[in-house]
């Protein structure tokens, strides 16, 4: 898939950071920790982790409020909670604003870590697929529309009164590509960047290289 597999670790225990990098290497993962909560959203705009490992009782600014700025700024950064035992309350909150899961540390068993790490990258591989699919299926709505077949084909005939040729085909010359975009602004509303639902929101790179051509089977009349 097309994008980076590592994950952004933020807990401001660098005992744990250290612990939980060394299983996820050991089960060949990448991981990014970062210690200082306040470096987390810089951190995660800047190398666009798709995979959040997220403490909650932290200083300087907790995890909860992490997970709503990380939520707010792009819904399809999926987060996992990683924290100390909290109240009941709080883990159900995190739920509600859109965390993945909730494990508590210490770890007992690392193996309910790595299976809920592969369910995530299987979700985004499968929202990748998805919109793979609408950039083909874009792509074929604007070469269809674009390739017009004609009627008939004329031999061109000399005008002898004139010092160039006038050609005259009998139909109408299709449109160019870029006519035919031109025209379909003018006709449909502005087609607006492909977003994902809040599940997965970020392909902004398949949205925007997707042709921006109506679907002929959405045509308004």
């Amino acid at each position: 898939m097309s994008y980076d597999h590592t994950i952004l670790h933020v807990d401001d225990d660098p005992q744990v950071t250290r612990e939980i990098a060394a299983i996820l290497r050991e089960n060949g993962l990448n991981v990014h920790s970062l210690n200082d909560p306040r470096q987390a959203m810089h951190e995660l705009i800047r190398h666009q982790f798709r995979l959040v490992l997220l403490d909650i009782g932290m200083p300087f600014y907790s995890g909860m409020e992490l997970l709503r700025e990380i939520k707010a700024n792009d819904g399809g950064v999926q987060v996992i909670m990683l924290s100390e035992p909290v109240t009941l309350n709080t883990a159900l909150q995190s739920l509600r604003w859109g965390a993945e899961a909730c494990f508590f540390k210490p770890l007992e068993d690392p193996s309910i870590l790595l299976e809920a790490i592969e369910d995530v990258w299987w979700k985004l591989d499968r929202w990748w697929r998805t919109m793979e699919q609408l950039s083909h299926r874009h792509l074929q709505s604007a070469v269809s529309a674009a390739v017009t077949p004609t009627e008939s084909i004329v031999t061109p005939q000399r005008d002898s009164s004139t010092s160039t040729d006038s050609i005259d085909t009998g139909v109408m010359p299709s449109p160019s590509i870029g006519t035919l975009y031109s025209e379909s602004e003018t006709v449909y509303p502005p087609v607006a960047p492909l977003r994902l639902p809040s599940e997965l929101t970020s392909f902004e790179s398949f949205a925007t290289s997707a042709p921006l051509t109506p679907d002929p089977d959405d045509k308004q009349t």
